[in-house]
């Protein structure tokens, strides 16, 4: 057990500290293992208007009592935006408390009821403000202990002939078996109690990459033991996991991930090596270029605070590099400027830590700066933090590209800050990996050259990973996490965006599972050396 030592005081004696060490409080956290917040698409047609899929998981804790946390928005436009699901669905929710390692022959399940009914309704009309449906608390009259495989089976079902429309969260396959697998029909499977009643399923697509699509709650929230770390992660799609299963994966894992059914930079790590609990908020191309402005997530966030994490990781970084976001402009006198505004003058980059209005004329200058300091200055009623400079070290004034890594910086900032006031718990700023480009499908590091934004200290991607690594007290984090020790080629004694594992990408930019895999362990030393327990 990991008990919060922040409970106990100085002032207690050696038998109150026993004693306090002895009780674990009860909170209710977050458990997504194998799940997903996000819903990536809509399927169905014609003969698909109810599909029930039996889904594999389990926690890392023992609980007893527990809810089911179904999502009634999707991820999508350009901003990436929480919407509501447009289409009228049904969902009936059961779990089975010991999984069955088989595909018939599988006992009933005790159902999940949402306000004393066993169906929960989403109309469009009347969609939650939350952005989420809750079940009731269903005590299982027994525990389920760590480590210990149950399964969820979930019934999602159109009631109108004409939506079709089908939401899911991940897609499956049995390549590793696990003895999952969907029902789809026509119609019925809510009235023919299928989640609760049915006792064989066809298995998932038996092809590695299948494409064989199933919907499962967002994460179950349970009663247990609130020391234990519970981190939720908001991320992109090296956080979701795309990439598992491509060509290379062979026993490391599927589309689905590892044996496990762990996914991704941060769920193989936190799961498999550190024994912690996880939930995935991540969407593939997102960024915080578009989570800066809190209208794009409202209703994760409202979904952050159910969870009740311990921690979060900020995962989003690589897309706003790869993005052209704003250009840099600078300040202007007798202007009012925002929180976390960042502005150039004096042929530097500053941040607004207080909002105002300007002077009717530019600061004087501060002269040399020297590395390492990030000096304030007082503009009027603003007041300005150094950030960086505009020229190089060899006084050359940096491209448009390189300088919009302080709107990276800025943007991550601005996330962080949102998570802050919406959790209040330790937040983790993680640093961009690699990426690149290759000529022999990345066999060798010889043929691989960084993307364009990618590159040394001097890039884009080194210049604003600097930043994070300053660990500022304007970025609202307790530390950053890095992969690049683990994954990048001769870091840290230089910095080369290059992957360090051979064939363990595709297209440069996602790993495949063996590629997650090779990097889970020193992703767990680095998490637990970063991490607040």
């Amino acid at each position: 057990m990991i008990y919060n030592l922040r409970h106990l005081t100085n002032n207690m004696t050696a038998k109150q500290v026993a004693n306090a060490l002895r009780k674990t409080e009860k909170d209710w956290r977050g458990m997504g293992q194998g799940m997903t917040l996000a819903i990536q698409g809509f399927n169905g047609g014609t003969s698909t208007h109810s599909r029930t899929c039996r889904t594999r998981h389990h926690s890392k804790v023992r609980f007893r009592k527990v809810r089911a946390v179904i999502p009634t928005f999707y991820l999508t436009g350009n901003p990436i935006k929480d919407t509501d699901i447009a289409n009228d669905l049904n969902f009936q929710v059961g779990i089975e408390s010991k999984f069955k390692e088989s595909l018939t022959g599988i006992s009933p399940r005790i159902m999940f009821k949402f306000g004393g009914d066993e169906v929960a309704k989403y109309l469009n009309e009347s969609a939650p403000e939350t952005g989420y449906i809750i079940s009731d608390v269903l005590d299982l009259n027994g525990y389920i202990e760590p480590d210990q495989d149950f399964g969820l089976w979930t019934t999602v079902e159109a009631p109108n002939s004409d939506s079709n429309a089908l939401p899911y969260t991940k897609k499956g396959s049995s390549h590793l078996q696990r003895y999952e697998g969907v029902i789809q029909n026509d119609t019925g499977n809510i009235e023919n109690d299928l989640a609760r009643s049915a006792s064989e399923i066809p298995a998932f697509t038996k092809v590695q990459t299948g494409e064989t699509t199933w919907f499962a709650p967002c994460f179950l929230l349970i009663y247990t033991d609130s020391a234990n770390p519970f981190v939720v992660d908001i991320g992109s799609s090296s956080s979701y996991g795309v990439g598992e299963g491509t060509a290379g994966s062979l026993e490391y894992g599927d589309s689905r991930g590892s044996l496990l059914g762990n996914s991704g930079f941060f769920e193989r790590p936190l799961d498999e090596e550190l024994g912690w609990s996880y939930v995935n908020f991540s969407k593939g191309s997102d960024g915080n270029k578009y989570l800066r402005d809190p209208e794009n997530w409202k209703y994760r966030k409202q979904l952050l605070q159910l969870a009740n994490p311990t921690h979060v990781i900020n995962s989003n970084i690589s897309n706003d590099i790869s993005a052209d976001t704003d250009t840099l402009s600078g300040r202007s006198s007798s202007t009012a400027y925002e929180y976390l505004d960042t502005k150039t003058f004096d042929n530097r980059v500053w941040i607004c830590i207080r909002p105002g209005t300007t002077a009717s004329s530019q600061p004087e200058s501060l002269g040399d700066i020297e590395n390492g300091e990030h000096p304030v200055v007082v503009d009027g009623s603003c007041t300005w933090q150094y950030l960086g400079s505009l020229k190089d070290d060899d006084g050359n004034t940096l491209s448009s590209e390189v300088r919009r890594c302080y709107l990276d910086f800025q943007f991550a900032v601005q996330v962080n800050h949102q998570i802050k006031e919406a959790v209040g718990v330790p937040v983790y700023q993680m640093v961009c990996n690699p990426k690149t480009n290759s000529t022999d499908d990345w066999a060798t590091v010889e043929n691989q050259t960084p993307r364009n934004g990618w590159g040394d200290k001097s890039s884009r991607r080194g210049r604003v990973n600097e930043l994070i690594r300053e660990n500022l007290y304007i970025m609202s984090t307790d530390e950053y996490v890095d992969p690049n020790p683990t994954y990048e080629l001769e870091y840290p004694l230089s910095e080369t965006s290059i992957w360090k594992f051979l064939n363990a990408t595709t297209d440069g930019t996602h790993l495949n599972s063996f590629g997650y895999s090779s990097g889970q362990k020193g992703m767990a030393e680095e998490i637990k050396s970063k991490i607040i327990q």
